[in-house]
């Protein structure tokens, strides 16, 4: 194994635990508050990549609207798009083409991501019979960054783990 790979898998595991601890700490809340946005740390990219963002409605809670958004290292907002409505169960994802962010040949750019996920309309409460909180493994989130021509993949990044429990009980220890 080179240098080059052993570099470049402990980058994606860095971005990966990087995005995981962002997203853990960003509960999202309905109605009268504006949602926390779920975020990725910082990734790079090419002018011949594609920025997948997916989004999953894994909640009983209702419909979500997922809006992503790209930003530069600066905090310049690059690029939004307000998804349509999700139902429980239901996923979408929007690609984001980084040449359109003005990259040339061989430049690279560091980027990160970001997602809301709201009612789809905040003056209305939620259903009363449902919990009012979204918790953050409600919406499933992944970011995939992969070659506009060839369609390979480069990397992705899961936001969040459902039931991740990053240091489990040693067997027999109860």
């Amino acid at each position: 194994m080179t240098r080059i790979d052993t570099a470049t898998r402990r980058v994606r595991r860095l971005l990966g635990l990087a995005g995981l601890v962002t997203l853990l700490a960003a509960p999202l809340v309905w109605a009268g508050v504006s949602p926390q946005p779920f975020r990725t740390g910082l990734f790079g990219v090419t002018g011949s990549q594609t920025i997948r963002v997916s989004v999953l409605n894994a909640s009983d809670k209702g419909i979500v609207v997922p809006c992503a958004k790209v930003f530069d290292m600066s905090g310049t907002m690059l690029a939004e798009v307000e998804g349509m409505p999700l139902r429980p169960g239901e996923g979408t994802f929007v690609d984001f083409n980084a040449a359109a962010f003005g990259l040339r040949e061989g430049q690279r750019m560091q980027l990160r991501a970001e997602v809301e996920a709201q009612p789809p309309d905040p003056a209305q409460p939620p259903d009363p019979g449902r919990a009012a909180r979204v918790q953050p493994d409600d919406v499933i989130l992944t970011l995939e960054v992969f070659d506009t021509e060839t369609g390979r993949t480069g990397f992705t990044m899961p936001w969040v783990l459902k039931g991740f429990n990053p240091q489990p009980d040693p067997p027999g220890a109860r």
